[in-house]
């Protein structure tokens, strides 16, 4: 699976489920805040490969992160940013409730990782780790 291809499956997953519950900040897109009004950075990051088996066909599993930083009104309380974290989780499950996957792309469970003050906005960074397969 090509680093293209993981982009756009996870790009579109999370296009398609968040909707329009906030304006998304994509990676190198230009975007300018409204002050007041929430919005989501959505950002990729590959991490590291190894083998996951040796032999004829040897497979190499890569993980990576998907970040999606939400950003909330400065003293409006931990509440509107805890619901849109809870969001960004669930988009990245199926329908039963367990990790999303697409063919050789599998998510694992997301998680709240921080929440922080930062000038004008509240934010909250939801981390979703991600793994695929190669075979060669």
């Amino acid at each position: 699976m090509t680093a293209s291809a993981i982009r756009q499956s996870l790009e579109a997953r999370f296009s398609t489920k968040w909707a329009a519950a906030t304006p998304i900040a994509w990676e190198n897109v230009d975007y300018e805040s409204t002050p007041g009004t929430s919005y989501v950075a959505f950002r990729i990051v590959p991490n590291s490969s190894d083998f996951a088996s040796f032999g004829k066909h040897p497979l190499i599993r890569s993980l990576g992160l998907v970040t999606v930083d939400i950003y909330t009104s400065v003293n409006g309380g931990t509440e509107p940013g805890n619901l849109l974290a809870d969001n960004v989780i669930a988009a990245f499950r199926d329908t039963s409730g367990r990790a999303w996957q697409d063919g050789g792309l599998r998510c694992r469970a997301g998680s709240l990782v921080s929440s922080l003050k930062e000038e004008e906005w509240y934010r909250h960074v939801v981390v979703v780790e991600y793994e695929y397969d190669e075979s060669f």
